[in-house]
């Protein structure tokens, strides 16, 4: 049992007895009425999912889009995990850096919960083929494999990360983009109005 189903459970269990034994109430009307609190509290006890502020309940679409945010978050632990036990310098910096570019991208689509729908791919492909890459080099890596084949298997998966760091930044140019647009007019306008005072 959860704290806040406990808490709701230990105070509706205590206005039964007050009502029950202190004011003697008939006793379906106090059941009644402390199951009635019991959903009450609960409901208002329970913590609640936030998303940049925004109750999860009160979104469209709030629990697909958190489960894809929570599915993000688990998949950037997995590139620094993964990124721990690769051997080879330039690829774990590379998976590092990759790691901190997607925190960034996700911090903001936390904040900005309305471009979600526009970094999908990041969310679904990117992410997951990260990880996917870091994984198989990984544990390659640590099965021993031959010189030769790991020399090869190390250029490609170098080559990867670099196209993943391209997309990434794509990714996030692309988001801010209208938060940009957005500075650059209300400097603009912020001289103009210096130039209007000025006359």
């Amino acid at each position: 049992m959860k704290v806040y189903d406990f808490l709701a459970a230990l105070l509706s269990g205590a206005v039964f007895l007050i009502l029950l034994l202190g004011f003697r109430w008939n006793v379906i009307i106090a059941i009644l009425l402390a199951v009635g609190i019991y959903f009450a509290l609960s409901l208002l006890l329970r913590p609640r999912k936030k998303i940049g502020g925004v109750d999860v309940e009160l979104m469209d679409n709030g629990e697909m889009i958190s489960a894809q945010l929570e599915d993000a978050r688990k998949d950037l632990k997995d590139i620094l995990s993964s990124a721990d036990h690769v051997s080879e310098p330039l690829i774990r910096n590379k998976a590092l850096a990759l790691a901190a570019m997607g925190e960034n991208i996700l911090k903001y689509l936390e904040n900005n919960v309305d471009k979600i729908s526009a970094a999908r791919r990041f969310l679904n492909y990117y992410l997951d083929t990260a990880v996917s890459i870091l994984k198989k080099y990984s544990e390659l890596s640590q099965s021993g494999a031959p010189n030769k084949e790991m020399k090869a298997l190390t250029e490609k998966s170098i080559q990867a990360m670099d196209m993943l760091s391209e997309a990434f930044s794509r990714q996030y140019s692309r988001l801010i983009e209208g938060d940009l647009m957005d500075i650059e007019s209300d400097i603009e306008l912020l001289k103009k109005t210096m130039n209007m005072e000025e006359l």
